[in-house]
C-alpha cells in the first residue's frame, strides 16, 4: 500500500533534515525548500519517512492517508 507525503511550503525553512532522512523521496527545489519526488510513497519507506516527519524542525512535513 502507499501513501502520501504533505510539505507545508508555508512552514518549510530548508532546514533539509527529511532529505538527509530519506533521501529517495525527499529533495530541495531551486529555492532550497523541501520537495516531494516520487508520489504516491511506498508503504517500504514509511519508517524512514516517519522519521522525517519527526525530524523537521519547522514541523512542515506530514503524511496523509
Amino acid at each position: 500500500m502507499a501513501f502520501k507525503v504533505v510539505i507545508d511550503l508555508q512552514r518549510c525553512e530548508g532546514h533539509g533534515q527529511c532529505l538527509v532522512e530519506e533521501p529517495g523521496v525527499f529533495g530541495m527545489d531551486d529555492g532550497g525548500y523541501a520537495e516531494i519526488l516520487t508520489e504516491p510513497v511506498d508503504d517500504s519507506l514509511r519508517v524512514t519517512v516517519e522519521q522525517a516527519v519527526r525530524a523537521c524542525p519547522a514541523a512542515a512535513v506530514s503524511i496523509s492517508e
